[in-house]
């Protein structure tokens, strides 16, 4: 999926066929990835174009080749964990743009889906404060979750 969920409804459904009700005993593993961290992830990967963005190693977003599971990159989160709902990916219409949106430690970041870099033109230095403009005390809402 390219979206969280599946889709802008969150349908979670596919229509691919290649999997089905008389072949799935034979699936196989094809790959693993070794988080390298005591981690429980709960998260929905995004694949967009042949590469799978996910979370591992201590709270980064990892780029894999989704064929065979290689490391493209990987973009540290140091503070905070990130939502478990996930990222967003985005692109432009002629596609030379294309964006991770997800939320960590109170921040909105955008990174380059191709590189794992924050965008600096997005917000202030590829983040934006997500506190700011709020009517309500943060550290009520915090306690609230």
């Amino acid at each position: 999926w390219s979206d969280y969920s599946g889709g802008a409804d969150s349908a979670q459904y596919s229509a691919l066929k290649q999997i089905n009700r008389s072949n799935v005993q034979r699936l196989k593993v094809a790959w693993t990835y070794p988080t390298l961290d005591q981690g429980a992830y709960s998260f929905n990967p995004v694949v967009v174009d042949g590469v799978i963005y996910v979370l591992a190693k201590n709270n980064a977003v990892v780029a894999l080749d989704a064929a065979t599971g290689k490391e493209l990159w990987l973009h540290e989160n140091r503070r905070g964990k990130i939502t478990t709902h996930g990222i967003n990916y985005w692109e432009s219409k002629d596609r030379s743009d294309r964006r991770l949106l997800f939320a960590n430690n109170e921040q909105l970041k955008a990174i380059d889906a191709r590189t794992g870099q924050l965008i600096p033109s997005f917000g202030v230095n590829g983040q934006i404060d997500l506190r700011t403009g709020r009517s309500r005390s943060t550290k009520r809402q915090s306690a609230e979750l």
